[in-house]
């Protein structure tokens, strides 16, 4: 069901399960953070953000100025970041980059399934190139493999 997440489908959404973010958003099944559609923002895509979006990043008002790109719109939501209070971009796990537009090996860009290097490693937030775990190894697409 879209609007729980975890083991079972035992957790309600940010939002609460018959509205999973507030219907401005795609619920997380894995771990229940919520992606918003263009135009909405906070933790669980209730507070209007900027509606100015670009077709490729995310916007988010700053000062009454929707300044700031943070995230890539990937079928109509933003995917790739959270956004802090103190107005800052950081990265989601399995993103990179200055704007978090950018998917580590083993995250398909198009609807963001898949595991960061694999799951067997961890993927560097500034360049994408995963380090991965003991006994693991990068393949040619730089992901992790046994």
């Amino acid at each position: 069901d879209d609007g729980y997440w975890g083991t079972n489908c035992s957790s309600a959404c940010l939002g609460g399960a018959t509205t999973p973010c507030n219907n401005q958003g795609t619920c997380d099944q894995t771990d229940g953070s919520c992606y918003c559609d263009c135009g909405w923002t906070g933790d669980d895509c209730s507070t209007a953000g900027c509606s100015d979006c670009d077709g490729e990043f995310c916007l988010y008002a700053v000062s009454g100025s929707c300044s700031i790109k943070c995230g890539a719109i990937v079928n109509d939501a933003c995917m790739g970041h959270y956004y802090t209070a103190s107005d800052t971009c950081s990265c989601a796990d399995g993103w990179w980059g200055a704007l978090c537009n950018n998917t580590c090996p083993g995250v398909e860009q198009d609807d963001n399934s898949g595991e960061a290097c694999g799951g067997y490693g961890e993927c560097d937030g500034d360049d994408g190139t995963c380090t991965c775990d003991e006994c693991y190894s990068l393949d040619s697409d730089g992901s992790c493999v046994a």
